[in-house]
């Protein structure tokens, strides 16, 4: 079973379970392999097929790291892939973003937007780093 609290998913490919995690390592890997960020592209809602296979194939690096002899490769990933599953993979990579802290889960941001949620801690300042904190 995946650790959502680690950020795994669990995801069916080729009739086969693995678990998928969008941690910091993976999307800048992801952000490499598309050329720019991943989340960008999500934002614009120009997530083809070829993102799709790149987020899932950086989504298995543990699964990769820990079963060398796999050699997954993205075009296997795209083997694996069914194309009427297509909504199905985004929906587990949006749940892998949201399990890592990337993107709010699902009805958080109205929540918030309606005053429903918790009170933001910071008071709404900024708590990024600044120049002075390199």
């Amino acid at each position: 079973m995946a650790n959502k609290q680690r950020g795994f998913v669990e995801i069916e490919l080729g009739g086969k379970t693995y678990e998928i995690r969008l941690g910091t390592n993976e999307m800048a890997s992801l952000d490499a392999a598309l050329g720019r960020s991943f989340l960008s592209i999500l934002a614009e809602g120009q997530v083809g097929i070829h993102v799709l296979r790149q987020a899932i194939y950086e989504g298995l690096a543990d699964y990769r790291r820990r079963n060398l002899g796999a050699k997954l490769t993205p075009q296997k990933i795209g083997q694996m892939m069914e194309p009427a599953k297509l909504e199905y993979y985004a929906d587990k990579i949006i749940e892998a973003l949201e399990a890592a802290g990337w993107i709010a889960p699902e009805g958080e941001d109205e929540a918030a937007a309606k005053g429903d949620g918790d009170a933001d801690p910071t008071g709404g300042e900024s708590r990024g780093f600044e120049e002075t904190d390199l």
